[in-house]
Parts: structure tokens; C-alpha cells; sequence
């Protein structure tokens, strides 16, 4: 989805139809958090047969498993906006967020 962005994108600017290019980004975000959020069922799900077993692992699997839902989710926002602003040369924005994560 993230390389159809760019594609789309790249069209809309150099065709001068600029208001569109923030419907094709929220566009590319229908699919990518459809597919994350049925992700994160079965994270949850796993999540909980871990936390029913009796021996040792069973609550680290739980405490990891809460750590890596938000981030399995900012996945599709973070790819396609990547994309989008590499494709419009705003890259000093990029490292300034990633520098700000860090």
C-alpha cells in the first residue's frame, strides 16, 4: 500500500491536484489497519492462553504481549506517512521524529 502511495501521490502533484493527496493517504490506511487490527485479536487472544498456563512464562508472555499491541498498530500510520513525505522530500521531518522517539 505504502509504494501505491507513493505512485498516487507523485501523479496528484505533478498533475497539480493537490487537495487530493491527503485522501490517497487516508485511503492507504483502510487496509494495512484492517489487517493489524484482526492482528491484534490474536495477539489478545494469545495473550490470554499464555496468562492461563501455570508455569513461569505464562505472565511475561502477557506483559510482553501489552507492550507489542500499540506498536504492532502504529505500524500502517507510520509506513504510509513515511512514504508520503519521502515522496514530497520532506525527509528533515522524518529524522526530526525519529530523532524525538528515540
Amino acid at each position: 500500500m505504502a509504494s501505491a502511495l507513493e505512485t498516487l501521490c507523485g501523479q496528484a502533484y505533478c498533475a497539480g491536484h493537490h487537495r487530493m493527496l491527503g485522501v490517497y493517504l487516508q485511503r492507504s490506511w483502510v487496509v494495512p489497519v484492517f489487517h493489524s487490527d484482526v492482528a491484534g485479536v490474536h495477539f489478545c487472544h494469545a495473550r490470554v492462553e499464555v496468562n492461563r498456563e501455570t508455569h513461569c512464562g505464562g505472565g511475561t508472555g502477557g506483559f510482553s504481549g501489552a507492550l507489542v499491541d500499540p506498536f504492532h498498530l502504529s505500524f500502517p500510520f507510520q509506513f504510509t506517512l513515511q512514504r508520503f513525505l519521502q515522496c514530497q522530500l520532506k525527509t528533515g521531518i522524518i529524522a526530526w521524529v525519529s530523532g524525538w522517539l528515540l
